[in-house]
């Protein structure tokens, strides 16, 4: 069995927190009838607003190539096929990331345009126009997402669930419905697997065998592609029936010699002590957090102000856990981002 492979469905299914942190193209009017499209180079500049998309109208309506078809020209970033259509689909999605990647931090409108003019070049007039316009919402979502993450990097409590919805949301909110699906479906169907995979491992109310169970049911239902969501289930189960016959060991009175011997023979010495760290550090968190919990209980009864109550328990949160720590306890005790 693969060591790592391993230790990582321990780690998913013992975790205390998780954080997940993912094919039609726009039908288009003729290109005479077509309005002006926005340039690219004007979406990361001004003051960080996020301006109107005229993707979210269903303007700037284009056909797309079936992604059955092969394409017959290709850019670079952009794929045509032989009516001289975009073929668009998660290919596409990883050449716009690495394209926006090559831009730096603060880019000028000089460097945007040549990197709208490099997207483009060789392209008919009309898929032009599109690649132009998506280069443009892509730019606009690339941003709104980046200031998301910010804010969930800050410590602002949100579900997992939660944040990938917004995501999905932010998508189709600059790119269009049939754009994103066309650019981020099949991710985002293995996203979705991935926060239930996650969502499973860490409920505490499940019982391995339900738990069991549910890997199962998963497995049935993953979408074609997802070989790497299957391997993850697989290393899930294999963590939970070790960690079952670590429970009998220890019900049966076992030393932690023991215990480590039947990791050890499961998935390996060097997995098995990693495995044995986490599960004391895990130990040590939860422990922390009921100290936290009665503590908190306690402050709250007292005949104090509410200033003053916030002010010890953002105190107390600061001598159980540390500085590292803190944005994770913040989430998991849903506790409000100090200001």
């Amino acid at each position: 069995m693969n060591d790592k492979r391993l230790l990582y469905g321990f780690l998913m299914a013992t975790a205390a927190l998780v954080i997940v942190a993912g094919a039609a193209w726009l039908m288009r009017s003729s290109p005479q009838e077509e309005p002006a499209p926005p340039s690219a180079s004007a979406a990361v500049q001004g003051s960080g607003t996020v301006d109107a998309n005229p993707f979210a109208k269903g303007e700037y309506m284009a056909p797309i190539a079936s992604r059955a078809e092969s394409a017959v020209a290709d850019t670079g970033v952009f794929k045509l096929d032989g009516k001289g259509n975009l073929i668009l689909d998660a290919d596409t999605r990883v050449r716009l990331e690495m394209l926006i990647s090559e831009l730096p931090m603060n880019a000028t409108g000089h460097e945007l345009q040549a990197i709208e003019r490099s997207a483009i070049a060789g392209l008919p007039q009309h898929a032009a126009q599109q690649a132009s316009r998506i280069l443009d919402g892509y730019m606009r979502y690339f941003k709104a997402e980046m200031a998301l993450s910010a804010d969930f990097a800050a410590g602002n409590t949100i579900a997992p669930e939660d944040m990938f919805n917004k995501v999905i949301a932010l998508r189709r909110q600059h790119l269009g419905a049939p754009v994103a699906d066309a650019l981020f479906a099949v991710q985002e169907a293995q996203d979705r697997y991935g926060i239930q995979i996650a969502m499973m491992e860490a409920d505490p109310k499940l019982t391995v065998q339900e738990k069991l169970a549910r890997i199962d049911v998963l497995q049935n239902t993953l979408p074609k592609g997802a070989a790497d969501l299957n391997s993850d289930l697989d290393a899930s189960r294999s963590a939970l029936l070790m960690e079952q016959g670590v429970a009998a060991l220890r019900q049966q009175g076992a030393s932690e010699v023991q215990v480590q011997q039947l990791r050890e023979r499961h998935a390996g010495a060097e997995a098995a002590k990693s495995i044995g760290e986490m599960e004391v550090q895990k130990l040590d968190w939860e422990r922390r957090q009921q100290e936290f919990l009665q503590q908190k209980n306690i402050i709250t009864q007292m005949n104090l102000s509410e200033q003053q109550k916030l002010g010890r328990i953002e105190a107390l949160l600061g001598q159980l856990y540390s500085e590292e720590e803190i944005p994770a306890a913040r989430a998991y005790h849903q506790l409000p981002q100090r200001r």
